[in-house]
C-alpha cells in the first residue's frame, strides 16, 4: 500500500493577480478545487491515505478538504516556513506510512499509472523515479536526458521551443532518499536532491497524456477547456473502480465466510468421494448454468489431474450437462426437470457418488436428480447456496452462507479446487516436497 504526500505549500506568487484570495491548489478548474482533482486521481489510482504537504494559506487548504475527499484519508503537514519542495517533502513524510512515498505537486496535473511506475522503480533498486512526458514545447520546463534502461543521466536547463522530456512532478521516493535531505533550510527536490541521484539511481517512467501546470495565469485560464474531458473520464473511471472495489470487497467477504463455514464439509465430503472411488465407484454431476460449468470443470480435474507434478490414473468422473443430444431429447421429449434424473438412472449404480451443484440450492431438475440418486442407492453431495430444499435432501451438503448467485459460485470454486486435491491426495497421495500444483 503506497502512501502519498501532495506538495501544496507553495507562494503561488505569478498567480497572485487572479487568485490572491486562496492559495494555488485551491484554485478552481472545473467546478472544482485542483486539489480535489488529484485527491480523486490518487484515489483512482488506488492510493488510501495522502499527506497535503501545506504552508501558505494552509489553513484554507484543511477547511476545503477536510479529513478525506472520495473515500481518500487526508492528514496535514503544516510548515513553519519555506521549507522548498525537498524540505516539506521530509516533513510530511513523518505523517505517512509507506517506502516508498509517492509524491505530487499540487500545481500540476497529468495521468499517471502507479502500477508500471512502482513496478520499475522496485525492479531497479531506484532511490527515486519521475513519471516523464513528451512535451512539444518545453520552453517553459527543464528536461531530462535518459539511457536505454530508464536511468535519467542528467538535467538540462529549460529547453528552447523544442520537444523534450519533461517531469510531470509526479515521483517515486525511498525514505533513505528523503532521509537525507537538510533540515534547517529551504532545499529543493528539483533542483538539489534529483540532481544528485542522476546518472546512479534516479529512474525515469515515460507516459503520455495531458499535462498542465496551472502555475501561470495563462495556463490556469486554459485548465478547464484542457482538463475537462480528462476529469469527466477521471470521475468516470472513479465511479466504476469503486463500484469494482465495493463487488470484490464483499466477494471476498463472502469467501471468507463460506471457507469457514464449509471447510469441514468440504473434507468430509472428501473422504465420502474417495471411499466410494476405492470401491470401484465414480462420481456423476449435475447443475445449470454456470453450475454446469463447474460440473465440467471438476469432471476435467479428476478424469485428467489436479495436481500438474502428480503422476496418477484417471479418476472415473462424467459431467451430465454435456451431451447435448440427450439434453435436447429428453427435455423436447419429456421436459427439463427430468433431464438429470434419466441420466443418474442410465449411469449411477449404487455406491457410486452424485455430486450436485446449485446457487439456489432449488434447481427442479437437480432436486430430482437427487431423488433419484437415493433411491438408487447413490451417495449424494452438494454443493450450493443457502436457503433451498437440497440442502435437507442431500447425503453431505457444503452450503455457502449466503443467496447471491454470483458471490456463492465465486466462494465455490476454491472449495471445488479444494475437493478434488483432497480426492486426488487419498487416493494416490501428494506430489514431492516444494513441487508446485498447476
Amino acid at each position: 500500500m503506497i502512501d502519498a504526500v501532495i506538495l501544496s505549500g507553495g507562494l503561488g506568487q505569478r498567480l497572485r493577480p487572479v487568485l490572491s484570495d486562496r492559495p494555488k491548489p485551491l484554485a478552481e478548474v472545473d467546478g472544482r478545487p485542483f486539489l480535489e482533482w488529484l485527491v480523486l486521481a490518487l484515489k483512482t489510482a488506488g492510493v488510501h491515505h495522502a499527506v497535503l504537504a501545506t504552508g501558505y494559506m494552509g489553513e484554507a487548504i484543511e477547511r476545503a478538504l477536510g479529513d478525506g475527499r472520495f473515500g481518500l484519508e487526508l492528514s496535514y503537514s503544516r510548515e513553519p516556513e519555506p521549507l522548498g519542495t525537498a524540505g516539506a517533502l521530509r516533513l510530511a513524510a513523518g505523517h505517512a506510512r509507506s517506502n516508498p512515498v509517492l509524491v505530487l505537486n499540487g500545481d500540476s496535473y497529468c495521468r499517471f499509472q502507479l502500477d508500471p511506475m512502482l513496478a520499475l522503480h522496485r525492479e531497479r533498486r531506484a532511490g527515486a523515479t519521475i513519471w516523464l512526458q513528451r512535451e512539444a514545447d518545453a520552453a517553459r520546463y527543464g528536461s531530462v536526458e535518459l539511457d536505454a534502461d530508464g536511468k535519467i543521466v542528467r538535467f538540462l536547463e529549460k529547453a528552447a521551443d523544442a520537444a523534450a522530456l519533461i517531469s510531470c512532478g509526479v515521483y517515486l521516493v525511498e525514505r533513505a532518499v528523503i532521509d537525507r535531505i537538510p533540515t534547517g533550510r529551504a532545499v529543493s527536490l528539483e533542483r538539489d536532491v534529483f540532481p544528485g541521484l542522476a546518472g546512479h539511481d534516479l529512474y525515469g517512467i515515460v507516459g503520455s497524456g495531458i499535462f498542465l501546470d496551472i502555475g501561470t495565469p495563462q495556463a490556469l485560464a486554459k485548465a478547464d477547456n484542457l482538463l475537462h474531458k480528462e476529469f469527466t473520464a477521471l470521475q468516470t473511471e472513479s465511479t466504476t473502480i469503486q463500484h469494482g472495489r465495493t463487488y470484490l470487497d464483499r466477494s471476498l467477504e463472502v469467501q471468507r465466510r463460506g471457507f469457514d463455514a464449509c471447510l469441514e464439509q468440504v473434507v468430509l465430503a472428501a473422504d465420502v468421494i474417495s471411499q466410494s472411488l476405492r470401491r470401484g465407484g465414480r462420481v456423476l454431476l449435475c447443475g445449470n448454468g454456470g453450475s454446469a460449468a463447474d460440473c465440467q470443470h471438476i469432471a476435467t480435474e479428476l478424469v485428467c489431474k489436479l495436481s500438474k507434478q502428480l503422476d496418477r490414473p484417471a479418476i472415473s468422473a462424467l459431467a451430465l450437462t454435456t451431451d447435448t443430444s440427450v439434453l435436447t431429447a429428453f427435455s423436447n421429449d419429456s421436459g427439463f426437470e427430468g433431464v438429470f434424473a434419466r441420466q443418474v438412472e442410465a449411469h449411477g449404480r449404487r455406491g457410486d457418488v452424485l455430486i450436485a451443484i446449485s446457487t439456489s440450492g432449488n434447481s427442479a431438475n437437480v432436486v430430482r436428480a437427487v431423488e433419484t440418486a437415493r433411491n438408487l442407492g447413490l451417495i449424494t453431495v452438494g454443493l450450493l447456496g443457502e436457503g433451498g430444499r437440497l440442502t435437507q435432501k442431500v447425503d453431505h451438503a457444503v452450503v455457502v452462507p449466503d443467496r447471491d448467485t454470483q458471490h456463492v459460485q465465486e466462494t465455490l470454486l476454491p472449495l471445488e479446487h479444494l475437493l478434488c486435491d483432497l480426492i486426488e491426495t487419498a487416493l494416490y497421495g501428494r506430489p514431492a516436497a516444494g513441487e508446485s500444483r498447476r
